[in-house]
C-alpha cells in the first residue's frame, strides 16, 4: 500500500476484540494536500481487498464454538471439522465483527457486555463466559448466518468483521467504484478525500470539475480557494451490514493550504440497497450519475445558507455551544473540542474575539472541526449532521434580516 494508507489496530481495547481504526486514508490530510481521480481510488481499494483477502462463510453458528485465548482475552470462534472431534482453525473479531457476532448469538440487551465482563474475571469467568456462549449457541439450530473474514497484516489468523444474515446482500466496494467509473464525465471529477474503516467507506469529491483549478499542480490549494466554500459530493458504503450505496451532496472548504476538511451533510440524498446481479451494477451507474447533475444544481442553497451564516452575528459563541449543543446530539467532548476551535485560527475562517463573540459561521466551522477527531466515519458523519442542524436553528432564530443572536436568545 502506498500513500497515506496505513492500517491501524488496536489490540488494546477492553473488548474480546480487535480494533481496526483504520483501513484506508487517502488525499487531503494536514500539511499533505492531494487531489485523486476516481480511478487512483478504486485502485487503491482493490489493491486493499487483495490485502486483506476477504472471504465468506455460510454455515449455522450452532457449527461452531467460542473459545477465550488465555494470554490476551481475545474470544475466538471455530467450526467443527469434518471429521470427528476435529475443529477448523479458530478465527478472532474485529470490534464490528463480535458486536454483530454477540447480537445474532445472544440477541439485543446487554448479554454481550455482560459475558464481556464475566470472560474479564481471570479462568473462572473465561470458563463460564465459554459455557454461555456454547449454550446460546447449541440454541442457533436451523439459522444460517453469512460470517465475513478477513487476513488482517501480521495477525496469526483470520478475523470475523461482520456477522449477518444469510440473506443479507452484500455490495463491496470496490464494486460500487467499478459502477462509479462506468458513468460519464466521472474521470472530470477530482476526489479530496477517500477513507475506509471497519464500518464504511467514505469518498468525498467536487462537484464542479472547475473547482481543480483552485489547486496547484502538488494539489495544493491556492490563496483564491483557501476558504472558498465548494459544492462537495460524499459516496458510502458498508461492507459489513451498516449502509447501503449512499451519495450525499454538501459543502467542502480548505483552511490555511493544509485542506483540512470542514465539511457538513446535506441538502439531498440518494440510496441504493445493496443487490447482486449486472442489472444492479447499471442501476448504481445510472442513479449516481444523474444523483451528481442534482447535486451540482443543488449544492448551492448549502453555500448560500452557510454564507449567510457568515453575516449572523453570536454574542458567545462558546455559550450557543454549551446551551445548543445537547438539543443537537453534540456529545460533550465534541462540544468541548469545538469551543477550543473558536479561536484556533487554523480550524475556523473567523476566529472567535477576545470577548467570544463570533458568527454563526464561525461555530459551524469549530463544531465540523472537532468532527474530524470523532472516530469512525460514521461517528464523524453524525457530528456533521448536528452541525447542520445547530446551523438551521440558529438561522431560524436570526431570521430574515440575519438578526445577531444574544446571550439571552439561547
Amino acid at each position: 500500500m502506498t500513500g497515506n494508507t496505513t492500517i491501524v489496530l488496536d489490540h488494546n481495547d477492553t473488548e474480546a476484540a480487535i480494533t481496526v481504526r483504520r483501513l484506508l486514508d487517502e488525499g487531503s490530510r494536514p500539511s499533505e494536500p492531494s487531489l485523486l481521480s476516481f480511478r487512483d481510488v478504486a485502485a487503491k481499494v482493490t489493491t486493499l481487498r487483495d490485502l486483506l483477502d476477504p472471504q465468506d462463510i455460510e454455515r449455522p453458528l450452532s457449527q461452531g464454538a467460542a473459545r477465550y485465548d488465555a494470554d490476551s482475552g481475545k474470544l475466538g470462534f471455530m467450526f467443527r471439522g469434518v471429521e470427528a472431534d476435529a475443529w477448523e482453525t479458530p478465527m478472532s473479531f474485529t470490534a464490528n465483527g463480535y458486536r454483530q457476532f454477540g447480537h445474532r448469538v445472544l440477541g439485543s440487551g446487554g448479554a454481550t457486555k455482560f459475558i464481556s465482563r464475566q470472560a474479564s474475571r481471570g479462568p473462572s469467568g473465561r470458563s463460564m463466559a465459554e459455557v454461555n456462549w456454547a449454550v446460546e449457541l447449541a440454541a442457533q439450530e436451523g439459522g444460517v448466518s453469512r460470517l465475513r473474514t478477513i487476513q488482517l497484516p501480521g495477525e496469526p489468523v483470520r478475523s470475523i468483521r461482520a456477522a449477518l444474515s444469510q440473506a443479507y446482500g452484500c455490495y463491496d466496494n470496490h464494486n460500487v467504484l467499478d459502477a462509479l467509473l462506468a458513468a460519464d464525465g466521472i474521470d472530470d471529477l477530482h476526489v479530496v478525500s477517500a477513507k475506509v474503516d471497519e464500518d464504511a467507506m467514505r469518498v468525498r469529491f467536487l462537484l464542479d470539475p472547475q473547482h481543480a483549478n483552485l489547486f496547484d499542480g502538488s494539489g495544493k490549494v491556492t490563496r483564491d480557494g483557501l476558504n472558498m466554500p465548494l459544492p462537495m459530493g460524499e459516496l458510502w458504503n458498508s461492507e459489513t451490514g451498516h449502509s447501503s450505496v449512499r451519495f450525499r451532496s454538501g459543502m467542502w472548504t480548505a483552511r490555511c493550504t493544509n485542506m483540512l476538511m470542514n465539511s457538513w451533510s446535506t441538502e439531498s440524498d440518494w440510496r441504493w440497497f445493496h443487490r447482486s446481479g449486472q442489472d444492479h451494477a447499471q442501476r448504481i451507474t445510472d442513479g449516481l450519475q444523474g444523483a451528481i447533475k442534482s447535486a451540482r444544481l443543488g449544492a448551492t442553497g448549502t453555500i448560500e445558507r452557510y454564507q449567510r451564516a457568515a453575516q449572523v452575528a453570536v454574542q458567545d459563541a462558546a455559550a450557543m455551544l454549551r446551551t445548543w449543543g445537547g438539543a443537537v446530539s453534540l456529545t460533550a467532548a465534541v462540544r468541548d473540542n469545538a469551543i477550543a476551535a473558536l479561536t484556533d485560527a487554523v480550524a475556523v475562517e473567523t476566529p472567535a474575539a477576545s470577548d467570544g463573540s463570533a458568527t454563526l459561521a464561525t461555530v459551524i466551522d469549530a463544531v465540523t472541526w472537532a468532527a474530524q477527531g470523532s472516530g469512525s466515519l460514521f461517528a464523524q458523519r453524525d457530528v456533521e449532521r448536528s452541525a447542520s442542524r445547530l446551523m438551521t436553528r440558529g438561522l431560524r432564530v436570526a431570521g430574515s434580516g440575519n438578526r445577531a443572536i444574544a446571550t439571552e436568545a439561547l
